[in-house]
């Protein structure tokens, strides 16, 4: 089995393979927002935080309809839904329901009506917060609740990197920082999150938190899997890398 001291080596020899032909460009936050990772205020919070205490973190894009609802301080899902958001991709929604209705709550997550997989699942509702958590809502309740209480999508995190060295996944120095990083957001953000939200003095526990989960393992897969570099190599187009300036591939 590799020590995990060789595998972080691996892993930072392949990340700088994989970057080697990007270029750093002083891109604008509203093109940031433009181009659907972030809210602009927030890309302007997170750049400010990477400058502050050395990070390089990257994100997949959000969505603009994710945006959207973020913006509007839905509070963002996390691990125990694992559905998707209401949108189109290539052109085809993600769930199958009258078009009216998916336009209507575009950017909220939906779950699936069970045994529903021809031509895309069909919607069966819209996951709600409650006191307790988080509910389903049927698509036939829907207009009995306010839209901002319905879940929408978080801040995708891909990399996160300290120094130059990678965080590793379920560390005290990953909580801290994404919680830094959670802080500085909150400080220019429209939509707060109260500090009676967060759990254990951790904000990125609340709800309301635009960034629910450390870097997704999933993407180390694909640096580590040498037959996966193009598939990579496609992932990394829709990545935005902040650092001081952020990363173009």
């Amino acid at each position: 089995m590799t020590k995990v001291a060789d595998m972080k080596k691996d892993v930072l020899k392949i990340m700088k393979a994989a970057y080697e032909k990007a270029s750093y460009n002083k891109i604008e936050d509203k093109e940031i927002y433009e181009k659907g990772f972030l809210l602009e205020n927030h890309a302007t919070s997170v750049r400010e935080a990477c400058e502050k205490y050395n990070l390089q973190v990257s994100f997949r894009a959000a969505g603009m309809d994710t945006l959207e609802r973020i913006s509007k301080g839905n509070p963002c899902k996390g691990h125990t839904i694992m559905d998707k958001s209401i949108k189109k991709k290539n052109g085809l929604w993600t769930y199958s329901a009258d078009e009216k209705l998916l336009n209507r709550y575009k950017g909220l997550v939906g779950y699936p009506e069970k045994n529903t997989a021809v031509n895309g699942p069909k919607l069966g509702g819209i996951w709600k917060l409650n006191s307790k958590g988080q509910e389903q809502i049927p698509v036939g309740d829907l207009n009995k609740y306010e839209e901002t209480q319905f879940f929408t999508g978080d801040y995708d995190m891909h990399d996160l990197l300290k120094e130059n060295k990678r965080i590793l996944a379920g560390t005290p120095d990953e909580s801290s920082t994404i919680n830094s990083l959670l802080v500085k957001m909150n400080e220019g953000s429209k939509t707060k999150i109260k500090d009676t939200e967060a759990v254990r003095g951790r904000w990125f526990n609340s709800q309301y938190a635009w960034i629910r989960h450390g870097a997704q393992t999933s993407f180390i897969s694909y640096l580590l899997d040498q037959n996966s570099i193009e598939e990579m190599k496609e992932i990394l187009k829709k990545t935005m890398l902040f650092r001081n300036y952020l990363c173009k591939v």
